[in-house]
């Protein structure tokens, strides 16, 4: 049938030339110098050639369609490929930014937790020390109350605070006329 299936081979076209030849010399339709002309070897060399040519013809301008077709797909799937080379670049681009945007965050982070567990450190130590000197002075307060013969209720500094106060400034005051007094 099919030489490689693209062309015809030299044996199978001669044959069908032949059976077309034949066919033609078979009808009455065909007058006598028709059929003698058909019988003819050099027609029929001629046909043949004429036929082979027509079928290399055929075949090369359907492979040549086939080629351009072959050459369009080629074409879009390099396209194709290329946009998706240049997506995934950019994608490896976006990961890297965001892995390096992460790292210098890590590391800021880090650096400002260094600098603030410092600056918390200090801070507690201060406010402790001042606490600290709170509660002494808390305390000798206490004692100059007791002293003075004063009630007091220091558990907070609200109302009660300032009725101690009260009471104090009264006590001092008495203390102060009895002295004056005697």
């Amino acid at each position: 049938m099919a030489k490689n299936d693209k062309t015809l081979n030299n044996v199978e076209l001669k044959q069908m030339v032949t059976d077309i030849i034949l066919e033609l010399s078979k009808s009455d339709s065909y007058s006598k110098e028709a059929k003698e002309f058909i019988a003819n070897d050099k027609f029929r060399q001629e046909a043949y050639g004429t036929l082979r040519d027509y079928m290399a013809e055929a075949i090369s301008s359907e492979m040549n369609k086939l080629r351009e077709e072959n050459r369009r797909d080629m074409a879009d799937c390099i396209r194709i490929c290329k946009n998706m080379n240049k997506r995934v670049y950019k994608m490896e681009n976006k990961i890297y930014n965001l892995k390096r945007d992460m790292q210098d965050f890590k590391e800021d982070f880090e650096d400002f937790k260094i600098r603030l567990g410092g600056n918390l450190d200090r801070a507690f130590s201060s406010v402790e020390k001042r606490m600290d000197s709170l509660k002494q002075s808390i305390k000798k307060l206490k004692e100059f109350v007791k002293l003075m013969g004063v009630d007091y209720h220091l558990t907070d500094f609200s109302d009660s605070f300032n009725k101690t106060m009260k009471n104090f400034k009264k006590a001092a005051s008495r203390k102060k006329n009895r002295y004056d007094n005697n």
